[in-house]
């Protein structure tokens, strides 16, 4: 099977085998036969090969095994985190880091990290090779091989996970990477997915080194603006600004709403606020209606993390924001995203923001009249309805929450 293998030409066949074995060897690992320690042997020779045919071989059987029976590879961490190490310098050396060798290498690795725990001499060679790591991850996003960094940087995602203290002495390096590949709108949109979704993450886990070296502002600065720049190009405008709201799309921007709201829950909410208030204020005042319409997202995404802080500090001032701008601005999509903003508000700000009916409700009672006299409930989707969706979604928890203080609008908001 090894030599059908190695003879196989075509990548899909070279596969299927790759897997065939990597089943046979999860089934027969338990009996510690011989054969088992030969095949390995035999795959960390290819892989130390100068010749790329023999190397990607032995590469990408040592991503099956690793993938199918990670236990095997319990005693010979050490010999095999050196094995990568030797991998990615050898690629260094040749001046060309995306090669399937490395990618194939990545992928094994990868499975073994959640391993990797005790056994320190591995441990020591990982970290060394970050910055290795980081340099072929970069190339192949430079050169567009999408599947290879997307399976390449799963090394990273795996490390945060299960060793995030290996990334500490790299957390520098590991976040300005972070933050050029999100920079770099050229790049194909699921390389930026999911490097934002990684940076929400080790902000979380390393939270105090990021705060030390200075790298929540420009994290910060890197992801309001992914979600100020997220456009309404999908077919389905209704459904785009759904995903907006929701986080559930597949895009940067949307990805982006979820790392923010992840931070605003783990970062201190003083810290956050201080470093995030005056990036958004900018957008806030943008003659650019995505950069507004970003700006309120942004208010909406840190009400439930921050609401303490803010209830303290900044309630009344971001109150005024949304209620004397957002809510009335002539683009109907910030209109949406402000009566989002304040929905959330008022969700999450209670008891205090009870205290500012006289001001939130009459803006709301308004807006209702309005569209009762324009009969905009027969329209079905698009920007517009989306408005009256969220205008209906802030009046309903407002009031919701209001109680007794209410009693003196029922009229009102009855007749209207």
């Amino acid at each position: 099977m090894l030599q059908a293998l190695i003879g196989e030409q075509h990548k899909t066949v070279r596969n299927a085998i790759g897997q065939l074995i990597g089943t046979l060897v999860r089934h027969e690992a338990a009996k510690n036969d011989l054969w088992l320690a030969d095949l390995l042997a035999n795959v960390n020779q290819r892989c130390s090969m100068a010749d790329p045919k023999e190397s990607v071989l032995g590469a990408l059987l040592f991503s099956t095994l690793a993938d199918a029976a990670p236990g095997l590879f319990n005693n010979q961490m050490p010999e095999s985190f050196q094995l990568f190490s030797f991998v990615l310098m050898s690629a260094q050396s040749y001046g060309n880091m995306a090669t399937p060798t490395v990618a194939n290498m990545m992928e094994g690795i990868t499975a073994l990290i959640p391993l990797v725990g005790g056994h320190t001499a591995a441990e020591q060679t990982l970290a060394n090779v970050v910055p290795l790591m980081l340099s072929a991850l970069q190339t192949f996003a430079r050169i567009g091989a999408e599947s290879e960094f997307s399976s390449g940087f799963d090394i990273l995602d795996a490390m945060v996970e299960h060793a995030p203290k290996l990334l500490s002495p790299h957390i520098k390096s590991v976040v300005h990477f972070c933050l050029e590949t999100l920079a770099s709108k050229q790049l194909d949109d699921s390389i930026r997915v999911q490097v934002v979704s990684f940076v929400g993450c080790i902000v979380c886990v390393k939270k105090k080194l990021i705060v030390k070296h200075k790298l929540l502002k420009p994290t910060l600065v890197v992801v309001v603006e992914m979600i100020c720049t997220e456009s309404e190009s999908e077919s389905d405008e209704a459904d785009a600004l759904d995903n907006y709201f929701s986080g559930a799309g597949n895009s940067p921007g949307a990805s982006a709403t979820q790392a923010l709201e992840l931070m605003s829950v783990h970062i201190s909410s003083e810290k956050l606020l201080h470093t995030l208030v005056p990036i958004i204020d900018p957008a806030l005042l943008s003659g650019d209606p995505l950069y507004r319409r970003g700006g309120y997202m942004c208010l909406a995404l840190i009400s439930e993390g921050c609401s303490q802080a803010i209830k303290r500090n900044n309630l009344e001032t971001m109150l005024s924001i949304i209620i004397k701008r957002g809510v009335v601005d002539k683009d109907p999509g910030v209109r949406s995203v402000a009566f989002f903003a304040l929905g959330q508000f008022s969700e999450y700000m209670q008891p205090q923001i009870s205290a500012f009916a006289i001001q939130i409700l009459p803006v709301l009672l308004d807006f209702l009249h309005s569209l009762v006299l324009e009969k905009a409930l027969d329209q079905s989707e698009g920007p517009c309805y989306m408005t009256y969706d969220r205008m209906f979604y802030a009046l309903e928890v407002y009031c919701e929450n209001l109680e007794d203080k209410i009693v003196p609008y029922l009229p009102v908001l009855m007749e209207r």
